[in-house]
């Protein structure tokens, strides 16, 4: 979401209520990342020690997976921050840009004059964190899923 150009408190408030739950709905993702993450250690660490109790009959498909997909998922991870990050260095320098000529301008009421460029870096910061976690909350519960079909086997 781009924050618009507008002058109307009402509309920025809307936008920094949007922005504010992209922020929530973010946080939420992190969170069952967390928790389902917990439930693949739960999960591969029966697998590990049933593989060391008896090497033969170990799950070693379903543990050659471990390292390969954090990789896949930690690198487009960074692949997508890298990106944002871009992004977000942008939205910074032109909310700086603007603001110094806001000040320059001799206009008693510059701070008013920033709020978009001001909503365009939060909606940047809120969009990185989005996009950062994404491939990470892909990947747990991709695996959350698939080892709790396997347990109701």
């Amino acid at each position: 979401m781009s924050a618009p150009q507008t002058t109307s408190p009402l509309a920025t408030w809307s936008q920094m209520f949007v922005i504010g739950f992209d922020l929530q709905r973010t946080w939420m993702k992190a969170t069952e990342t967390l928790l389902t993450s917990q439930r693949v250690i739960d999960a591969r660490t029966i697998l590990i020690c049933n593989a060391g109790r008896s090497p033969l009959t170990g799950d070693y498909r379903e543990l050659s997976r471990m390292v390969p997909e954090k990789i896949e998922a930690f690198t487009q991870s960074g692949a997508a921050l890298t990106q944002s990050i871009a992004v977000m260095h942008q939205a910074f320098l032109s909310q700086g840009q603007a603001m110094a000529a806001a000040m320059l301008s001799g206009n008693p009421l510059w701070m008013l004059q920033g709020r978009s460029q001001a909503l365009r870096s939060i909606d940047a910061v809120s969009r990185m964190a989005a996009v950062t976690l994404a491939p990470i909350h892909k990947t747990a519960t991709a695996n959350a899923r698939r080892l709790k079909k396997r347990e109701k086997q």
